[in-house]
């Protein structure tokens, strides 16, 4: 055994307090900068879909005012006929019962046929009617009939591309009663591809009250590539990074998408490194999509102390099973629940010796709820979750779980919103894009765990080298977008504000727990390129907090 190692081993266990501390900082820093670039990736990776939904809510009358006429009779029941019954029959049933008590004549009554029709149109029912029977009010008993339009054929217009499989991927089937939305979460799952075009028409069916829904499909490529450039990386492991990722969609009918992407950092070197690789695949079915996801990053990092210079090493494995389900939709919103089944392993080693107290193999239950509301020309997305660790699937205890350093459970409640409001003044048009994310834990939390704040994706304006690290926090991204007209450069301006709570790790390191930065940058497209150049710089951090006064990002991505 050489000296080097017996030294290095001898570094381990007998470090002075600051080296080590600063050793441990630095350490912790890159393992949480590789968690915030691979949770990065993956987003970008992953394009994003189509909505469906309508911008304007055409609101119904929940009140009927029904006029004063000379021959009426006073109402005592309401009975609507609906066979097969609509699920919406009780509100309509209580929206009718408003009758009661009133004298109505015939203007009443079509008052009240007139506003049940309107109230089902806007539930989605947009080929069901309301029908008068002929009937004697005089006992203060009014029947309406319901005839419920039902879907006669789902099928492919003449022309269209046939390769698809509609049963899996079009929630109205024949014989349903027809519901507009369920024809917005097929034209959703008909469009989740690249470059599809796909229009639906409704037509007369032969037989009463049924409809055929005609599905006019142009075809799509197959494969499409996509890659990406930017400077998220840190200088210990590669401040430049690319990558590039292969698309396959739809090559089993099912309009399912799968990727394989591949990135490293952009210049090789022998003091640092870093390389990633990952395999998406997503089918959606009716209401439901579900997804596998598989990744694998490494990178190498030189550690100076004041003798020598060591190599370390770190390699993590992520994978993650999720089924989501649209629980819930109307004419401008969507209600989906998700449970995600994550599986993390990481190993990092200095020079040849394994880090055994770094180690982990950790299994998690990830529930959440997400909401989409388009309001005019605004849209609002808000979803909650929560998360912890189960021992299934192999999963171990890691040291400092097994020492009380850290939580078994790490157990994780975040919430995120975000919206886009614009406005204009005259001819000139912005809008405001601001974000809010918080996580809370009771727990004390392993490093890929805890909530973070100073880099791209949280608070902008610092170098990304260094982050406030610590179980719980929130940040607020406010974004000012700027149009102008006939060109496709966005100019921009940031101000984020964020805050760790219950102390910042290390603790006893930083006098402060929050960060104030800005930004001003532009985003804009060139053919199949799209880019984001910003300026950025900090306005408060603690004294302690080192970081460049300006700091310049880049992320270029090309589609094709």
């Amino acid at each position: 055994m050489n000296f080097r190692f017996i030294f290095l081993l001898s570094t381990l266990t007998s470090l002075p307090l600051a080296a080590s501390a600063n050793t441990a900082q630095i350490i912790d820093q890159q393992i949480n900068n590789q968690a915030s670039q691979d949770r990065s990736r993956q987003q970008q990776t992953q394009l994003e879909a189509k909505d469906a939904l309508g911008k304007t809510r055409e609101r119904s009358n929940n009140i009927l005012v029904f006029d004063d006429e000379k021959d009426c009779f006073q109402m005592k029941q309401v009975i609507l006929l609906s066979e097969p019954k609509l699920p919406s029959m009780r509100p309509l049933e209580a929206y009718a019962n408003q009758v009661v008590g009133v004298c109505i004549g015939i203007n009443g009554v079509e008052t009240l046929a007139k506003g049940l029709q309107d109230k089902i149109i806007k539930s989605g029912y947009v080929t069901t009617r309301v029908n008068i029977p002929e009937q004697n009010i005089s006992e203060g008993i009014l029947t309406l009939q319901i005839i419920p339009g039902k879907v006669a054929n789902v099928k492919l217009a003449e022309g269209s591309d046939t390769y698809i499989t509609l049963g899996a991927i079009m929630p109205a089937k024949e014989g349903d009663i027809l519901n507009i939305r369920d024809i917005e979460q097929g034209l959703e799952n008909l469009e989740r591809i690249p470059g599809a075009k796909v229009n639906i028409e409704l037509a007369p069916g032969k037989e009463f009250s049924t409809s055929d829904i005609s599905i006019q499909r142009e075809k799509s490529s197959h494969f499409n590539v996509g890659g990406y450039y930017n400077n998220s990386g840190s200088r210990q492991t590669g401040k430049d990074q690319v990558g590039v990722t292969l698309y396959a969609n739809n090559l089993t009918s099912l309009n399912d998408t799968i990727y394989v992407s591949a990135g490293k950092n952009l210049k090789n070197q022998a003091r640092y490194s870093t390389s990633n690789t990952a395999i998406y695949y997503a089918v959606p079915y009716n209401y439901w999509l579900f997804s596998l996801y598989a990744s694998k990053s490494d990178y190498k990092q030189t550690i100076n102390d004041s003798v020598f210079s060591y190599k370390y090493y770190g390699d993590s494995k992520y994978y993650n099973a999720t089924a989501s389900n649209v629980f819930l939709r109307g004419q401008t919103f969507k209600d989906t629940a998700s449970i995600q089944l994550i599986k993390r392993k990481s190993k990092y080693k200095l020079e040849d010796v394994a880090l055994l107290s770094q180690q982990r193999d950790l299994t998690s239950l990830k529930l959440g709820v997400s909401h989409r509301q388009n309001i005019n020309n605004s849209t609002i997305d808000a979803s909650i979750y929560y998360q912890r660790n189960v021992p299934w699937f192999g999963a171990e205890e890691s040291w400092d779980m097994k020492y009380g350093d850290v939580s078994k459970m790490s157990r994780v409640y975040t919430a995120d919103i975000s919206g886009m409001f614009p406005f204009a003044f005259d001819n000139f048009i912005m809008s405001y894009n601001p974000q809010l994310f918080i996580q809370y834990s009771r727990d004390r939390l392993t490093i890929q765990d805890q909530f973070s704040l100073g880099n791209r994706w949280t608070v902008r304006g610092f170098d990304e080298e260094f982050s406030l690290i610590g179980d719980k926090g929130f940040y607020l991204r406010n974004e000012f977008n700027f149009y102008i007209p006939g060109f496709s450069i966005y100019p921009y301006y940031a101000l984020d504000y964020g805050r760790v709570f219950g102390g910042v790790y290390p603790l006893g390191l930083y006098s402060d727990d929050q960060l104030l930065g800005m930004a001003i940058g532009m985003r804009g497209n060139v053919n199949i390129f799209s880019y984001d150049l910003f300026l950025g710089a900090p306005l408060y951090k603690p004294d302690e907090y080192e970081t460049s006064s300006v700091n310049a990002g880049l992320n270029v991505q090309w589609f094709w």
